[in-house]
Order: structure tokens, then C-alpha cells, then sequence
């Protein structure tokens, strides 16, 4: 099974949000009490790795709209993030 990225920081946060999003059916609490969300499950696009992202979406008549948030990320990991989530879509 897929997790969020190794290391700290804002790594641990998402990993407790993906853990309380699997054992509550889809709900978690917190800051994010009452927010759809979704887990993305995507591929590394140089390590190969699946990764899963939690992401805020809003609810649309046709559909769902994904919203991401890179948090205190860098510019340039916000590149490779996105160069991962959209160059290997499955």
C-alpha cells in the first residue's frame, strides 16, 4: 500500500490525515473537520515511488474539483509534485 512521502514535517501531518481518512470512512477532524476530501494516489515521476497526497475538493453538480495545497513547500518541489501527479496519470 501506497503512503505519503518518508521523511518529517509536513510528511507526518499527512500521513496522520491519510491514517484518519481510512479509518473513518472518508471523514477526518481537526482543521479539516467537515472538508470533502480525497486521497490522491500517484507515481514519482523519477523514483518510480506510488505516493498517496490527501486533497481538499469541492463538490461540483457534475462532478468533484480537486484543490492541492503544498503547504510551506518550495517552488521547485511544487514543480516535481505536479510533474509527478500529471505526467503519469493512471
Amino acid at each position: 500500500m501506497a503512503n505519503s512521502a518518508p521523511g518529517g514535517g509536513a510528511n507526518d501531518y499527512n500521513t496522520k490525515i491519510i491514517e484518519e481518512f481510512r479509518a473513518n470512512r472518508g471523514r477526518v477532524g481537526g482543521l479539516w473537520a467537515g472538508t470533502p476530501m480525497i486521497l490522491i494516489h500517484h507515481i514519482g515521476a523519477r523514483s518510480g515511488i506510488e505516493r498517496v497526497s490527501p486533497l481538499g475538493c469541492l463538490p461540483q453538480a457534475d462532478g468533484r474539483f480537486a484543490i492541492a495545497a503544498a503547504g510551506a513547500a518550495t517552488k521547485m518541489e511544487n514543480r516535481s509534485k505536479l510533474a509527478s501527479c500529471t505526467g503519469y496519470p493512471r
